[in-house]
């Protein structure tokens, strides 16, 4: 960066100082002339803009925005009532005249975009959780807990609880429709596996041969929407591997984890806002107004030049590689986020941008640019009853990969993730989705989202899971990882849990990778460990101290008592 320049942010330089100063001494009759006409000007950002330029911005944003919402306004107005019509009067007899081979019922079309395969690979939407267990867990054992937290029959509403768990999809003229399974047994969802590697490569690459989950297989007891896969003394131990599958036409990964965590006897109650019906309205209105635009903007984004992208092509990429990394303390990451008062995703953000950076350094790439990810979102309410479905919201982050040192790529990630304009575009995108499988097609709707995911070199899922263990019938499960394929079907996705007081990173990637993928999983401790080195001797702010010494002489006490 040129230092000449009066908007540099950066020092200038040792050789314009001393040439200034002697000047000044040079000419002492000229200096206190010479201090009276200099301006100290104040240092600017580099994507700080001056006044007027922001003013236009501003005006030139504000009449998009008008635009396009009046635009989408007349067309909700004038169009959208005669196509709900018509599509709603076309659905219910397509459901009618195929229901005379049995009892069906209409799939939402959030969820029956899934059951269609990827514009690119013929990819199977299927996310995957992972316990490690402590002791032997036999098929009794879990085919009891699936009755007794997920299949029972609750009296009040004179229906199965999670009624979806219990049907499979099959294909009608207007789309999809679920269709009770026929002799319904919990054991039949419940495998057992001798072979550990089946996790890491077999099973994600068997999936990937069938569009969606054929009504003859589901009635064959061949290929189901969700099922439990046990691993007996997993990596030569004493302890067994639990694997929960679902579809993504089910649930996706947030109301999953959900529901395993709320199983194992983790339950937060989260207590509703009084004024959240005020922030929802304010939130509607925004999306509504800014949205249009916001989406707009994401489909015109360039395809990302980034050295994962090139080894991607159209067509199958080869073998699927599933990884994850060791324990990492989480105490030091909560203790990185109150001294720098950020938030946790974006301390896990800033050190796996620091981890893309050494990794395609590592893979060739000698001067390493922004990576962008699509970083998945929960935009439900988390007062809201759990409930199985799928949503898809995003929100598309550079991750400054190209900047280097740690403790910037923490500042410059916050300044690109913590905005309102975030908030907003992960509420578009899916509004925009539920606009257009109302007027279109849901192979057009699968497109769109196979074209709008395929604009990022990776996607980032991040679900915090509870700081104590969880147990399955009184057995500590000392691992939980997330294994969740890209919605394209090919190329890198990531997914940051957290669970009793540990990190783990969880890679789902394609033997086509430039590297291996373990290199990432070292990279990304390695850097967690640097930004602690940096940031762990800064005082943390006044309104933490009293609770770190609270939290030292609880920790002192405990230790004396035992």
């Amino acid at each position: 960066m040129s230092t000449g320049h009066a908007s540099a942010w950066a020092s200038p330089r040792i050789s314009d100082h001393d040439r200034n100063y002697n000047e000044e001494i040079l000419s002492p009759s000229t200096k206190i002339t010479k201090r009276r006409k200099r301006k100290i000007k104040r240092l600017r950002h580099p994507t700080e803009s001056y006044l007027f330029l922001k003013f236009i911005q501003f005006l030139t944003v504000f009449v998009l925005n008008i635009a396009l919402f009046s635009l989408c306004v007349g067309f909700c107005v004038s169009l959208l009532p005669i196509v709900l019509l018509v599509r709603k009067l076309v659905g219910s007899c397509c459901v009618k005249l195929s229901s005379r081979s049995g009892n069906l019922r209409a799939v939402n079309s959030l969820d029956a975009l899934w059951l269609l395969p990827c514009s690119k690979v013929n990819n199977v939407a299927v996310t995957s959780i992972f316990f490690l267990v402590e002791g032997q867990i036999t098929q009794e054992e879990i085919r009891d807990f699936i009755d007794e937290n997920w299949l029972y029959y609750c009296n009040t509403k004179k229906n199965f609880r999670f009624p979806k768990l219990r049907e499979f999809a099959v294909k009608i003229c207007s789309g999809f429709a679920w269709k009770p399974i026929a002799n319904f047994q919990t054991r039949n969802f419940i495998l057992t596996s001798t072979d550990d590697n089946k996790l890491f490569q077999d099973y994600f690459n068997d999936i990937e041969n069938s569009d969606y989950l054929r009504p003859e297989d589901a009635e064959n007891g061949k290929q189901f929407l969700w099922r439990i896969v046990l691993f007996p003394n997993f990596s030569d131990s004493e302890d067994t591997g639990f694997l929960l599958e679902m579809h993504r036409s089910l649930a996706d990964v947030f109301p999953l984890s959900r529901l395993a965590l709320s199983s194992l006897g983790y339950k937060t109650v989260y207590l509703r806002d009084r004024c959240y019906p005020v922030q929802q309205a304010c939130l509607g209105l925004s999306t509504a107004f800014a949205g249009p635009l916001m989406v707009v903007k994401r489909m015109l984004l360039p395809r990302p030049k980034c050295l994962l992208d090139e080894q991607m092509s159209e067509g199958n990429c080869g073998e699927k590689t599933v990884l994850w990394s060791e324990a990492i303390d989480f105490r030091s990451i909560k203790k990185i986020k109150d001294i720098t008062r950020t938030k946790v995703d974006i301390v896990l953000m800033s050190c796996l941008a620091g981890a893309l950076r050494s990794f395609l350094y590592k893979c060739g790439d000698e001067v390493p640019a922004d990576v962008r990810a699509c970083v998945q979102t929960d935009i439900r309410a988390q007062h809201s009853k759990l409930k199985l479905d799928s949503k898809f919201s995003a929100m598309f982050v550079d991750l400054p990969s190209g900047t280097e040192g740690a403790v910037p790529r923490l500042w410059e990630t916050r300044r690109r993730m913590d905005t309102f304009s975030s908030v907003i575009e992960r509420h578009a995108l899916h509004a925009f989705l539920k606009f257009v499988l109302l007027i279109l097609p849901i192979s057009f709707a699968r497109r769109f989202v196979d074209y709008t995911a395929g604009k990022s070199s990776c996607t980032v899922t991040y679900i915090a899971g509870p700081n104590t263990p969880v147990y399955l019938n009184g057995k500590m499960a000392k691992l939980m990882t997330i294994l969740s394929p890209r919605i394209t079907g090919q190329g890198l996705s990531l997914s940051l849990v957290t669970h009793a007081n540990q990190v783990r990173l969880g890679i789902v990637a394609h033997q086509r990778l430039p590297c291996d993928p373990k290199i990432l999983l070292n990279d990304f401790q390695r850097e967690i460990d640097e930004l602690h080195k940096h940031l762990s001797n800064r005082t943390l702010p006044s309104h933490l101290r009293v609770r770190a010494r609270q939290q030292v002489q609880i920790d002192e006490r405990g230790e004396e008592q035992v």
